[in-house]
């Protein structure tokens, strides 16, 4: 068994064989699931029993059934994966490229906006900047200027 005894987090290999055999009910349906051996499995869920001090299944002549405590454990666990999936898409994913469009007069986007695009540019790679000029106060009131 590995990690230490005093951190209170279990290696996460072991949470998702958990998660996966609870779900599916069966170690060997979370074995293929999880590209694991159904003997890997099964013992990343002993090792996680040993480490709780608590039985987590009751081991059944067609799979497993979830213990009061496993059950109690599951929904804790699918929201902290659920979490840390919403997480890594938020953070990492592509966004889909939007266009903003912003109104201003040449000294504002020459003195303020260009000098902070590339900052801009890394904080915000999903938004293409659209930059418009304007020279007369009467160019603020054309078609598109807006915010809907």
């Amino acid at each position: 068994m590995t990690g230490k005894a005093a951190d209170p987090m279990p290696p996460l290999d072991w949470l998702r064989s958990f998660e996966a055999a609870a779900r599916l009910s069966n170690f060997t349906a979370a074995a293929a699931e999880l590209g694991l051996t159904q003997a890997a499995v099964s013992q990343h869920i002993r090792f996680l029993e040993e480490r709780l001090k608590t039985r987590l299944f009751a081991r059944l002549a067609r799979g497993v059934a979830l213990s009061p405590e496993g059950a109690a454990y599951l929904p804790h666990i699918q929201s902290a994966f659920a979490i840390i999936g919403s997480s890594t898409r938020e953070l990492f994913e592509p966004r889909v490229l939007q266009t903003v469009t912003i109104r201003v007069p040449i000294s504002f986007a020459l003195l303020v906006l260009v000098p902070a695009l590339p900052d801009l540019a890394k904080a915000l790679p999903w938004i293409r900047l659209d930059l418009v000029t304007i020279h007369r106060p009467t160019d603020y009131d054309e078609a598109g200027s807006t915010l809907d």
